[in-house]
């Protein structure tokens, strides 16, 4: 997780080109190269058709994905934080990153 910095910091510029524009997420020709974040094919592209259908219907549907990017927008900036040049994961050595592992959960099973 403390060597995943650079995907933390495309994750943000991702969610900050759908506030800027939600048509390349959900709009009528939307598609994988920007809509998606590694620009990879759709896994199901039937099920993604029925989705921009589907959004085409509901008037507020660009209105929340602006909200809920937005609102996210703090929490992700203090998050990434944390992986910024200078900052104490970034100048980690492998070393020292590794020393800091811990479980992902409390539970080993």
């Amino acid at each position: 997780m403390l060597d995943l910095g650079p995907l933390h910091h495309c994750v943000h510029k991702h969610r900050q080109k759908i506030i800027d524009n939600p048509d390349i997420l959900i709009g009528a020709f939307s598609l994988h190269l920007t809509a998606y974040l590694n620009g990879d094919e759709w896994q199901n592209s039937t099920v993604v058709s029925k989705v921009f259908e589907i959004a085409q219907q509901l008037p507020y549907s660009q209105d929340f994905h602006v909200a809920f990017f937005t609102g996210a927008a703090n929490t992700w900036e203090q998050f990434i934080s944390k992986f910024a040049e200078g900052g104490l994961i970034n100048e980690a050595t492998a070393e020292e990153r590794d020393l800091a592992w811990l479980l992902a959960t409390n539970d080993e099973n």
